[in-house]
Formats: structure tokens, C-alpha cells, sequence
């Protein structure tokens, strides 16, 4: 669409008008849609105008009915040259390469979604100052080999920049000694992806210890189990729960009691910007807790499909969800649309039509890649599946069709589950000093598999202040990234 408070020039006379405007000031005639969309040039506006609603403009198809050819007279050109046949309709996927050109009108192409698959990750939220290697994980498997620049900032101001260079996976783990005490931002130069933070700070023996053990979210009510402990055994009786929103209590400190296996269970509202932790106290003795995925926009969720069932996708557990590569996808109802795809997880999509489908264009896009595959199908029956391959790890399914000579187009996203099933063997205990042996495997021989692998000692906390940071009860004893071949 044309930018807001910007004029556009008619179509048909040139004469400056509003973005939005239904007639032009200027020779008064009516203004269709496509006058809007910066990726449509007019250049004859008479001639496209003898086309009316015989062409149509979607945001991913352009479709042609079949007596397209009669309105623009490009019917008598080809009978005079000898090509005949039944006209039929045409459906046109705008996502190609190549530019569409009708009788006086050209389409530019519509650029393919293409995220940027980048992460930056420390193994833990706090270090030991003097004593622990900071590590950070940078993963871009779109950009193997590639340079980049990592920028470090302590207390918000800038304290280092380090070039380096990712390997043949998009790998790069990077580490760092000696840093100054204080909090720390990590980012990636010209890079548009969330800040990494940590901090360093001195260490103290943890008298008590909390970790979440699961957590689901319901409207704006998050559900949680906590397993709390004191020096590493399961600590049983009353405990008073705290949440803070960026280290600022929210709300009144709720009294639960831990059992045996000292786990309680708790609710809390969700209602500011994120993120927010759990301050866990019994007696003079206090753990903390980080909410992972707490924060606004990941406690939202995204309608990924509206074909048929109306499909949700949450970074949160929520109720009656099934879980695929760290996300929650949950039903949302149901609607009377034309297609139906009754799952949006696996490794192909089934398109059920519902009605008699004269004609159907689908396309499923390759994000990841910035590729598409392109398929026809036409006098589709209703109640008729079609199976469509999906790429990992997800594909963008796009349909555009003619129903009862309509024009109707829909979308929906797809998680393709992972392949590699990795499995972690250790034991459960270790003595001090003692060496173990973790073995890894991942069910795959035909490549190598780069694995991070983290060992965290739970015994540990922050001497500075009583409550501990996010994440502070563990310190990471190792660390690395391993080419696993099995």
C-alpha cells in the first residue's frame, strides 16, 4: 500500500489523490484496489480498464477468469493466428521471479518471507567473577563461514568489540575471561535480533535452590510447579512466592507449602511488559527463579491458520497444546472457510476442499530458504484431500483458487518436526573430582551433528545481595560444542 499521508498519482488522468480515496479529484472515476499497491504500473489505464472484474489482484495471486481474453480482444489476435481451444481461467502466483504483464498493467513480484535464523546465547544468566569462562553461542546456519562482529556493553555503555568468524555449520562459541563485574549486553553488529544479558558477580554456597518444573499459561494466568531444595536435598514445609517485573515486586507474596519431593504449586498474572521472575523464600533463605518466555510478545499468541480450524501457536504451554520444536500450537475454533487443514504439524499438509473447486493454485514456501514449490489443481471434488510436502523446519502454505467463478485466496504455516532425536546419557550424581562419561547420540550416520553440550553445578549463588538473579543457582562446570557423528 502507498504510505499514509503520501499523494498518489489517477491511473487514468495522473492528477494527485489520497492514499485511500474511492474517487479521484481530478477525473472523478472510481479507483479499484490496485491503484494502491506500489507493485501494480498502469500503463494504459483505458485498456486495463476493459479488463474489470475479469482480473483480479490478491495479495499472492493474480486471477484471470476465463473470458479475460474476450474483455482485453486478445481473443481475436490469437483466432487470426491460428490458436483456438476453450478459454479457461487462470490463477497466477505473485511470488516468482519473473514480472506479470497483462493488457496495459505489470505486476512486479512479491517477495518471499525470508526470516533472518539468528541466535545469541550465554549458557547462563550469571558468572563467577575471577573464576568462570564466559560463553556465548552464536548460531546463523543461513550464513555458514561468514563474518561478523560481536559487540559488548557493561552497565550500557560500550566496553568491547570482537570479530569472528562462523564455521561451516553457522557455529561460532565464544569465550571470554576476566570480564569486571557488572551486568552485560551482547549483541551482533547489524544484526536485528534480541540483546544476549548476564552478569558476572561473586558466588556464595546456595542454602536453598528453585527450578521450574512446568509452567502453562491460561489467558493471562500463568500455572506453575516448583522443585525446590536446601543443600541439594528436597526441602519440605511453607514457602512465600514472590513475583518482580525487572527486579521490582509485582503483587503480594503468595504462602504455599512444598511436599515430599519438595515441589508446590502456584499461579501468578501476567499483565506488564516482561520479563518476571519467581523470588522463592523460606525463612532467611531465598532462591529466584527466571519465567523463560515471560516476557509481552512471547506471551502472545499467532494465528498460523484459519483453514477450516483456526490454529494457535504460543512459546508458552498452553491448555489442550501439542508441543513441535520448543512451540505450543493449540485449536481455536472453526469456521466455514472453503479448505480445510486439520493439522498444521507434521512433515506434509492434507488441503481437504469442501466445496467443488473449479480451479486451485498452492504453494508452499520455503522461509527458510527463500524457495517455493508451485502445483496445479483443477475440477477438485468436494471432500477431496491433496497432500503437499512441508520443508523444515516450516513451511508457509499459500492457496489461491476459483470457486463458483470467485476469486479466493487463504494461507497457513506449517511446523515440520525435527528428524534428529537426540538422547543425553549421565549419571545422576557425581563426587567431587570425580570424571564422568556422558554419552550423546542422535540416531544419525550420515553427517555430522554439532551439539552443545552443558554441564550446571546447582550448589551456587551470588555473596552480593540476599536474592539471587535469574538463573543464578546454576553454574556451568563445562561447556563445548561437540561434531556428534552418532
Amino acid at each position: 500500500m502507498v504510505q499514509r499521508g503520501r499523494l498518489a498519482k489517477c491511473p487514468f488522468c495522473g492528477s494527485q489523490r489520497r492514499p485511500g480515496a474511492t474517487y479521484c479529484p481530478g477525473c472523478g472515476r472510481w479507483l479499484p484496489p490496485t491503484a494502491h499497491d506500489p507493485a501494480i504500473s498502469i500503463s494504459d489505464a483505458t485498456v486495463a480498464n476493459t479488463l474489470g472484474d475479469a482480473a483480479l489482484v490478491g495479495k499472492w495471486f493474480v486471477f484471470l477468469k476465463a473470458h479475460w481474453l474476450q474483455r482485453s480482444g486478445m481473443d481475436a489476435l490469437l483466432a487470426t493466428s491460428g490458436i483456438s481451444g476453450a478459454p479457461k481461467p487462470t490463477i497466477l502466483f505473485r511470488g516468482q521471479d519473473k514480472e506479470i504483464t497483462l493488457p496495459g498493467t505489470r505486476i512486479t513480484p512479491t517477495a518471499l518471507p525470508r526470516p533472518q535464523l539468528v541466535s545469541l546465547t550465554c549458557d547462563k544468566a550469571l558468572y563467577r567473577a575471577n573464576r568462570d569462562t564466559v560463553r556465548l553461542l552464536i548460531a546463523a546456519p543461513q550464513s555458514v563461514s561468514t563474518e561478523m562482529k560481536l559487540k559488548l556493553r557493561l552497565s550500557g555503555n560500550p566496553y568491547a568489540d570482537y570479530p569472528l568468524t562462523l564455521d561451516e555449520y553457522g557455529l561460532c562459541l565464544w569465550s571470554m575471561q576476566g570480564l569486571p563485574e557488572g551486568e552485560y549486553e551482547a549483541t551482533l553488529e547489524e544484526v536485528d535480533i534480541d540483546a544476549c544479558r548476564f552478569e558476572v558477580a561473586e558466588y556464595r554456597l546456595a542454602a536453598l535452590n528453585a527450578e521450574l518444573v512446568e509452567q502453562q499459561l491460561r489467558g493471562k494466568t500463568l500455572h506453575y510447579t516448583l522443585s525446590v531444595t536446601a543443600f541439594g536435598q528436597p526441602y519440605q514445609g511453607p514457602v512465600e512466592v514472590e513475583l518482580q517485573e525487572r527486579g521490582q515486586r509485582v503483587g503480594k507474596r503468595e504462602r504455599l507449602t512444598c511436599n515430599r519431593e519438595g515441589e508446590c504449586h502456584g499461579t501468578v498474572k501476567l499483565t506488564g511488559a516482561g520479563p518476571y521472575t519467581l523470588s522463592v523464600f523460606a525463612g532467611e533463605r531465598t532462591a529466584t527463579v527466571a519465567l523463560k518466555g515471560s516476557e509481552q510478545e512471547r506471551r502472545e499468541t499467532l494465528t498460523i491458520s484459519e483453514l477450516g480450524k483456526v490454529q494457535e501457536l504460543s512459546l508458552l504451554p498452553l491448555p489442550q497444546a501439542e508441543e513441535c520444536r520448543g512451540m505450543y500450537i493449540m485449536p481455536g475454533g472453526s469456521n466455514t472457510a472453503p479448505f480445510l487443514v486439520q493439522r498444521v504439524i507434521g512433515g506434509e499438509v492434507e488441503i481437504t476442499a469442501r466445496v467443488e473447486v473449479e480451479m486451485l493454485r498452492a504453494v508452499v514456501v520455503d522461509p527458510a530458504r527463500g524457495t517455493s514449490e508451485v502445483s496445479l489443481h483443477e475440477q477438485v471434488s468436494a471432500n477431496k484431500g491433496i497432500r503437499l510436502p512441508v520443508p523444515q523446519p516450516y513451511g508457509i502454505v499459500l492457496l489461491g483458487a476459483f470457486i463458483e467463478d470467485k476469486a479466493w485466496e487463504g494461507w497457513c504455516a506449517v511446523l515440520h518436526p525435527a528428524d534428529l532425536q537426540l538422547q543425553c546419557e549421565a549419571p545422576r550424581t557425581a563426587k567431587p573430582g570425580a570424571r564422568i562419561a556422558v554419552t550423546l547420540k542422535t540416531g544419525v550416520t550420515d553427517r555430522v551433528v554439532p551439539v552443545q553440550l552443558i554441564v550446571k553445578d546447582q550448589h551456587w549463588q551470588r555473596a552480593s545481595r540476599r536474592t539471587s538473579a535469574p538463573g543464578m543457582n546454576s553454574r556451568t562446570q563445562a561447556k563445548s560444542i561437540y561434531n556428534c557423528p552418532t
